[in-house]
């Protein structure tokens, strides 16, 4: 499968344990570990998380574009938290107590967890299988006329749509890029291109929308309606394991936080 160029959202479909483990298990320990990624402090845990994440993606048989794609589109949200921090401690004439180089170490690596736990989560889950999960999950809120079926629903077409629209946006780039000159295309072209671009972009997110709702209706679908699965839930050894460990790692970030 060719990558488009953006690492959040893409499914990559593999044969590894990752794959084949239940979606509602997944959001449940992908759940844990972005809370113990937020919940810790120490530069040690973070760093032993980032390699467990690591060792997850070789686990998983992901392609190694797809992780030097997902870092690269996280350099900018790094530098942008590196540079405000450099910058503030420059203006106030140092670190305070709160803010410090450790603190600032730690938020990069949090950051650069969340990112990777984000990437590694959406391409091993297909979108389908993880509405269902969640609609499992958030079943007995039904009983509080919660919408439990359109969030996974709404969450499926928002994981779906994503590389559709970024391919698009990137087909109306090359177009116009071509129209302008490559020579000529400087940030200040970027600029103005943002209308021209904008516009149909946007035509093109309503055309779908159109076409998904007489998909929709020409499928009979209606929302909150019982629907079948091809995939059962599966509730295993392997489902079990990953479960423990990652509330193992939630429990230890939160008894080491300090």
């Amino acid at each position: 499968m060719r990558l488009v160029g953006l690492a959040l959202g893409r499914y990559i479909p593999r044969s590894s344990p990752l794959h084949r483990l239940d979606a509602g298990i997944k959001l449940v320990g992908a759940f844990c570990l972005a809370t113990a990624s937020l919940c810790s402090s120490r530069l040690d845990l973070q760093l032993l998380q980032g390699v467990v994440l690591l060792a997850a993606f070789l686990l998983a048989r992901l392609p190694a574009r797809l992780l030097l794609r997902a870092l690269r589109g996280a350099a900018w949200l790094l530098a942008f938290v590196a540079l405000a921090n450099l910058g503030w401690a420059a203006v106030s004439g140092g670190w305070t107590r709160e803010q410090n180089p450790a603190e600032f170490g730690v938020l990069l690596a949090r950051l650069l967890d969340l990112v990777l736990l984000s990437v590694l989560f959406t391409a091993t889950t297909v979108p389908v299988d993880l509405a269902r999960g969640l609609d499992r999950l958030l079943g007995p809120l039904r009983r509080l006329r919660l919408p439990v079926h359109e969030l996974g629903f709404l969450l499926v077409l928002a994981l779906s749509f994503i590389p559709i629209f970024l391919a698009e946006a990137r087909s109306l780039v090359a177009a116009h890029r071509t129209k302008m000159g490559g020579s000529r295309w400087r940030w200040w072209h970027r600029l103005q291109a943002v209308v021209p671009l904008a516009v149909p972009l946007f035509l093109s997110v309503l055309r779908r929308a159109d076409e998904l709702a007489v998909a929709l209706d020409a499928r009979c679908f209606v929302p909150g309606r019982p629907r079948t699965a091809f995939v059962p839930p599966r509730h295993g050894r392997a489902e079990g394991t990953c479960l423990a460990l990652c509330l193992l790692v939630l429990l230890a970030s939160v008894w080491l936080r300090r």
